[in-house]
């Protein structure tokens, strides 16, 4: 199922200019720049396609809802649907949100 999504076009990791909202879209942050409590829905993934496609397995596609647990000086720790998911920290800057 992930890998379908990833196949039909829906590449997480195209050119800037095709995944990401243009200047009049919502502001977008890097995860790591969340506070504790805030929600986010993931709008890009800046990283290699074998990583984006972990990220997929985890549940972390463009459009997906999180929450920021933790967000201190560690990993960032994450719900997303019914899963936690901790996330180094350069990761979590790879990853583009918009709050909501």
């Amino acid at each position: 199922m992930i890998f379908d999504y990833l196949q039909r076009g829906n590449n997480p990791t195209r050119p800037a200019d095709q995944n990401r909202p243009r200047a009049d879209g919502p502001e977008t942050l890097p995860l790591d720049a969340l506070r504790r409590g805030q929600h986010a829905r993931l709008l890009h993934v800046d990283t290699r396609l074998a990583q984006a496609r972990r990220l997929a397995e985890l549940g972390l596609i463009p459009g997906a809802e999180l929450t920021v647990l933790q967000n201190g000086n560690g990993p960032v720790l994450l719900a997303v649907r019914e899963t936690r998911i901790a996330l180094g920290r350069r990761m979590a800057h790879q990853l583009n949100v918009e709050l909501i």
